[in-house]
């Protein structure tokens, strides 16, 4: 009889202990199992936060429109028919590749001349291009350098009160390189330098420079 109640209460205690480790083991795996659904619903959290945060790239807006304004210089030859110069260029950027379109008008030179008769005249003498053009961004932060090519057409009009008036239009072709900063994730600003030829009966060679504001979408 006291062989068989030391057994139970053995017994009883091994099952004590049985018991509570258990329940320490199923306590455990709950506390780890909150702890990975609590982390796992606070990693979309931490994503979404990190893609609010991060800044965006040029990439999620890649097109662009702008204004342009400034002045080109006929090299060698005093009737400039560049000076000031107004446009517009439009793009779009495909990683760091732009390709883009472009229209500016410039007003030329007008100048009082005398003809062969004595008589006194005015000319004057101007141009316009409408062309295409690509360029490749090289990313500098909020800056940007974009080493490119235009090439479209180019009419160079002249205009004389007694001779009447003339154009032709020609090809031209017209290497040169943009810098840009990035005032805003939408608005940039920036400046266009090139060199241009128009393939007339006698080419005629300029050097550019013409400033850019215009906003991204």
């Amino acid at each position: 009889m006291r062989f068989w109640f030391s057994a139970l209460l053995t017994a009883t205690a091994l099952l004590g202990s049985g018991a509570r480790a258990l329940a320490q083991n199923a306590d455990t795996e709950t506390r780890r199992h909150g702890a990975n659904v609590a982390a796992g619903a606070r990693g979309p959290e931490r994503a979404a936060a990190r893609a609010g945060s991060a800044p965006s790239g040029r990439g999620s807006k890649p097109i662009s429109v702008g204004l342009l304004l400034g002045y080109g210089h006929d090299i060698g030859e005093p009737a400039n028919p560049w000076s000031i110069g107004f446009g517009a260029r439009g793009g779009y950027s495909l990683g760091g590749v732009f390709l883009g379109a472009r229209f500016v008008f410039y007003l030329g030179k007008t100048e009082d001349v005398v003809d062969p008769s004595g008589n006194p005249a005015e000319a004057s003498v101007n141009i316009w291009e409408l062309g295409i053009e690509a360029g490749y961004d090289l990313r500098l932060g909020l800056f940007a350098l974009r080493p490119g090519v235009g090439s479209g057409l180019a009419s160079v009009n002249a205009d004389n009160t007694l001779s009447g008036s003339e154009s032709e239009t020609e090809i031209y072709v017209a290497p040169g390189l943009s810098a840009l900063f990035d005032v805003t994730r939408d608005m940039f600003v920036g400046l266009d330098g090139r060199f241009q030829l128009v393939f007339a009966d006698e080419t005629a060679k300029g050097l550019i420079v013409l400033a850019d504001v215009g906003m991204r979408f």
